[in-house]
Order: structure tokens, then C-alpha cells, then sequence
């Protein structure tokens, strides 16, 4: 599989990354994934792939939300770095070329550029197409996503166009009218005719707020009124569109940059636990090693640094520095703390949960104080279990030796007891002998 060979050929903790595909278990859906290579304790050798599956539907459908939200008849893609159709309206094209891949437009946003063009698309018809480019940060280059969203030039400004047309024509009657009925009406009739002349004015200036004229009649001047209230209403919702669009794309970054932060949080978990696996690791080597890892996994590494206090001892990473700004947590062996893990921002930065850490950080914190306080139970009871099969393998030495001493000291005093025993044998058949002579005498 193309996926393992370059997971195993990657570097070691690489994160390789896994273009979407249609997943049997999934439903046929669209996911897409992450994998990692396993090496051995050594970190000589890849021994397995570690690999995970992310369903594609939510950004799936927050594509179709964006198609549905934007005015006329048009249409939105998510693309990857190949033109493949990794999101839209129509699911039966996923994973196949845009069908405008050979287009300027496309082939900018492939390479990066964000922003907007008109052209003429392959039907002949005269388009204009939104492109956003999914960046990342550092060697994460985003997987070269796109967004592209086009529209028939026609749909996308026949608002604007009637409404200017229309504008230039309710402004030019208007002028015609003040100018013509001012000699003859009453200043009640004139009034408001000269407020839609004012509206019409602001509106060309740029106010494209809603405005309402009050007019109660019926007449001629009450179905002008009406149709500037319409038309003011209609100008301001093509205005709101186009600012959900603008909103859309800002959601999205946000997404990227909330989904940036959990990769470092799960990154330095997961290079504590693979610390803490080393051969031959001692408990201050790794203190340290985690104080260094700490800083770059929160929202400001650059004005960020930690240290680790076990008991008396601290462990601090290379800008140390204590300030107000202080995210901490304790760290125990089952319900007894042994020392604190505490990172400090050396500027300060606007509030967010914890101060000016996110709540995030909050968890993270808590799971690396959990990991080393569970790392140093385990080590130290390897250390007592060590101490106490030295002490039985002493103890029964100690009795070994015991037990030859006494076999020794036995043989001694059985061998001093024979003597003793046959004298006393000797005497007895002494005895007999006597009385049995004593017996034939008489």
C-alpha cells in the first residue's frame, strides 16, 4: 500500500499524511488520515505504522454551506494539491479533476495565490471565481488545499447592475420632479420626495443601510417611496451576502489555526511518552527533556519557558524567567505531589480562559503533569523491586552459608558423640557378661 511504503520510508516521528479517500468503513465516505512510524527502543529500526482516519463530512459539509450562502447560480470546491475535487455540491465528482484544471485561475491557486479573477470559462460564459488558499505553518504547508468558489459574472452583479440602473433613474426623476412640482406643492407634498432624493444621495456616497421613508398616501409618490424602501432593502441584503462570505473564509482560519494547536499539544505528548520509553533514561534526564518540550506547544512559544520542581531540584528550559503570567499543575505519585510542572509568559497577552492561556493549555498541562508523575511511580518502583531482589538474593547467600554451618557443626558433634557411646556399649556387655556368671555360680 502506497500510504505504509511512505509512512516506513518517512523520518522518524514524521507525520505523514494521507490524501482523502472513499472508505468502505466508513459508508463509501470520504476520509482522509494520519499516520506515524513505530521504531524500536532504540529508534534504529521502524518495526510498524500507527495510523488514524479523520471523516471528511464536516468540511464537506461546511463547502456545500458556503455554495448555499453565496447569492446566484454558483458553486463551491474544495481542492487538493493534484485539481482533485475533494469537496462541492455534487458528491459524484469527489476525487475526479476540476473540470477547469488547465485554467489560469486554477492552476494560481495549485500554487498558492489567493484572490479573484474574471474570465471565460469553458461554456464560453464570462465567470468570476474566488480562490482561497489553505496555508499552513512551518514544514506543515497546509496539504495544498484550495477553495474556489465561481459565479456567472451576469448573477453575481445583476443586483448591483439594476439597482445602479435603477438608482440613476429614481435620481434623475427625482431631480426632475423637486425641480418641476417645488413651484406647486405645499412643502407637505415636496417633503418626501426630497428625502428619497436625500437616501438616493447617501446611498451613492456609500451608506448602504437599510432606510425607511414614512409615506401613508396611495398616490404616485406613496408607490416611489415604496419601491426605494424595496430597493434600499435589497441593496443592503446583496451587502450582508457578501460579507457572509468574507465571515466564511475567517471561520475557516480560525479552524486552521485552533487545528495547529492541537497538533503541537498531541506532538509533545507524544515525545514525552516515547522520552520516558528510552533505554537507560534516567528521572533527571527526563525532567529536563520535557521542560525543553513545553515552551513550543503553547499558543506563544516565542515568549514562553518552563521548568519542572521535583522536591528540591528544578529543571528549567533555556529563557527561563519568572513572571505573573504562570499556568501550573501538580505532579503526583497516586495521592502524594511530589513537584509542579509551571510554563510563564514573559509578556504580557490578552485574556482568554486561564488568564492569557487557553483552556486547552489548561488540559495539556494536567496530562504532562499525569504522565511524569506516572513515569516516576513506574520508575521508582522498578528501583525498589531492583533493591529487593538484591536484599533476597543477599538473604538467601546468608542462608546457604548458615545451613553449611550447621552441617559442619552436626558432623563435628555426632562424631564427638560416638566415643562417649561406645564405652557405654562396652561396659553394658560388660554388665551381662558378669551376670551371667554370677547366675552359673550359683
Amino acid at each position: 500500500m502506497e500510504w505504509f511504503q511512505r509512512t516506513i520510508q518517512s523520518k522518524q516521528d514524521e507525520i505523514v499524511v494521507i490524501d482523502p479517500f472513499h472508505a468502505e468503513t466508513a459508508g463509501w465516505n470520504m476520509v482522509t488520515g494520519f499516520n506515524i512510524p513505530i521504531t524500536d527502543e532504540g529508534g534504529n529500526e521502524i518495526i510498524g505504522v500507527l495510523t488514524t482516519r479523520v471523516s471528511m463530512d464536516f468540511i464537506i459539509q461546511r463547502i456545500q454551506t458556503l455554495a448555499e450562502r453565496t447569492l446566484g447560480n454558483n458553486h463551491a470546491c474544495l481542492l487538493n494539491r493534484k485539481g482533485d475535487i475533494l469537496a462541492g455540491p455534487d458528491k459524484s465528482k469527489f476525487l475526479t479533476t476540476y473540470r477547469l484544471f488547465e485554467y489560469p485561475v486554477v492552476k494560481d491557486l495549485l500554487a498558492g495565490k489567493t484572490g479573484i479573477s474574471e474570465y471565460k470559462n469553458d461554456r464560453g460564459e464570462n465567470v468570476i471565481s474566488a480562490r482561497y488558499v489553505l496555508q499552513g505553518d512551518g514544514d506543515f504547508d497546509g496539504w495544498g488545499w484550495g477553495i474556489i468558489v465561481t459565479e456567472p459574472v451576469s448573477e453575481a452583479f445583476k443586483a448591483a447592475y439594476i439597482i445602479r440602473n435603477t438608482m440613476v433613474i429614481l435620481i434623475l426623476t427625482l431631480t426632475l420632479l423637486v425641480a418641476v412640482i417645488a413651484a406647486y406643492f405645499s412643502r407637505k407634498l415636496t417633503r418626501p420626495i426630497i428625502q428619497v432624493s436625500k437616501s438616493a444621495l447617501k446611498i451613492t456616497g456609500g451608506d448602504l443601510k437599510p432606510i425607511e421613508i414614512k409615506y401613508k398616501q396611495k398616490d404616485e409618490i406613496g408607490q416611489l417611496v415604496g419601491s426605494f424602501n424595496k430597493m434600499s432593502g435589497n441593496l443592503y441584503t446583496t451587502t450582508v451576502s457578501r460579507d457572509a462570505l468574507v465571515k466564511e473564509i475567517a471561520e475557516r482560519k480560525k479552524v486552521e489555526e485552533v487545528l495547529k494547536e492541537r497538533v503541537k499539544e498531541l506532538q509533545c505528548l507524544y515525545s514525552i511518552a516515547e522520552i520516558s520509553e528510552r533505554q537507560g533514561i534516567t528521572l533527571d534526564e527526563l525532567y529536563q527533556e520535557a521542560a525543553y518540550l513545553l515552551p513550543p506547544s503553547w499558543q506563544y512559544p516565542e515568549i514562553t519557558c518552563s521548568r519542572i520542581i521535583i522536591k528540591d531540584k528544578s529543571y528549567e528550559s533555556d529563557n527561563f524567567r519568572k513572571t505573573k503570567w504562570i499556568q501550573k499543575a501538580n505532579i503526583s505519585i497516586k495521592t502524594q505531589v511530589i513537584g509542579t510542572v509551571e510554563v510563564y509568559y514573559l509578556e504580557k497577552k490578552p485574556d482568554i480562559y486561564e488568564g492569557p492561556f487557553l483552556k486547552e493549555e489548561r488540559y495539556l498541562i494536567n496530562a504532562v503533569a499525569k504522565q511524569l508523575g506516572e513515569y516516576t511511580g513506574r520508575i521508582k518502583s522498578e528501583k525498589s523491586i531492583k533493591k529487593l531482589n538484591a536484599d533476597l538474593k543477599m538473604t538467601i547467600k546468608e542462608l546457604n552459608r548458615s545451613n553449611q554451618e550447621l552441617e559442619q557443626f552436626a558432623y563435628i558433634s555426632s562424631h564427638d558423640l560416638q566415643e562417649p557411646l561406645r564405652k557405654v556399649l562396652v561396659f553394658g556387655e560388660q554388665l551381662t557378661h558378669l551376670n551371667f556368671v554370677c547366675i552359673n555360680y550359683r
